[in-house]
């Protein structure tokens, strides 16, 4: 008789074990599907079951769950519509960055971006021109940048959801970049005086950016992006600050290009 309760006892505390060493998927008509949640997507969630071999993956639509319980005692709660702006209600949607290049090439630029819908988020950017001596040059002035950032949001698992952020992902993000500045050098004339040339330089370049925004812990984020694009500027010099130009003479049009990485923080 002892023996048949110890049975008993050791076979609900291996059951009790092998439930809650699972995850939990919770249904909205209340069904409970004990298992190994091995994505989180934005359509469906996968899973595999102890009832078959760890190979075989099923899938069910995200719409029909109502929330997860994870082995380690988190839970995630998901949404009907997990494409809605309320699904990442836990998400910070601004953020300041610094273009991390830009004191080498002579400047000082930060940006500032909003999430403003899903996929979807503004950013102004401006830079200092403080007066780096290049070529014999001594160039002072500022630029300022528009841009629309169009956002792939990706999948995610169970893994990442806690720390998955609006802003995170690549991006297309066609820009408008405005920059003036005063250049001034010196020069020895045909009599052997010097002389000093000054230029107001102006230019408007429109750039189609490509980039990858890094999110950690929903407060830091690194952004690495390239871009090509074409403008116009009043001079010839091959260099405006924020992105790089290719032309022979003022006023046409040029062929232009940038590449760099921003380092920020959000709030």
């Amino acid at each position: 008789m002892i023996a048949i309760r110890l049975f008993f006892l050791n076979s609900i505390v291996l059951l009790s074990t092998v439930i809650f060493s699972q995850d939990i998927i919770i249904k909205h008509n209340q069904d409970s599907i004990y298992c190994n949640v091995l994505e989180v997507g934005t359509k469906t969630i996968k899973y595999d079951s102890t009832k078959y071999s760890t190979n075989v993956v099923f899938e069910i639509n995200r719409d029909e769950v109502l929330k997860i319980f994870f082995e380690n005692k988190e839970e995630i709660k998901l949404y009907k519509d997990s494409l809605s702006f309320d699904a990442y209600n836990n998400s910070k949607r601004n953020a300041l960055k610094l273009y991390l290049l830009s004191p080498v090439m002579g400047h000082i630029g930060i940006s500032y971006e909003r999430s403003i819908t899903l996929g979807a988020s503004l950013e102004f950017g401006a830079s200092i021109i403080y007066g780096r001596y290049q070529y014999q040059r001594t160039e002072k002035g500022g630029t300022a940048r528009f841009g629309y950032k169009f956002i792939k949001l990706r999948d995610y698992s169970k893994y990442d959801a806690r720390f998955f952020n609006i802003m995170k992902g690549s991006y297309i993000k066609p820009e408008l970049i405005f920059s003036a500045f005063n250049s001034r050098y010196d020069f020895i004339n045909e009599f052997g005086y010097t002389e000093t040339h000054s230029d107001d330089v102006f230019s408007y370049v429109f750039m189609l950016n490509y980039g990858v925004q890094y999110i950690y812990d929903n407060l830091l984020l690194v952004d690495f992006y390239v871009g090509l694009g074409g403008g116009i500027s009043s001079s010839d010099a091959d260099f405006y600050y924020s992105n790089a130009s290719i032309k022979s003479e003022p006023q046409e049009f040029c062929f232009s290009m940038t590449m760099g990485i921003k380092i920020g923080g959000l709030f």
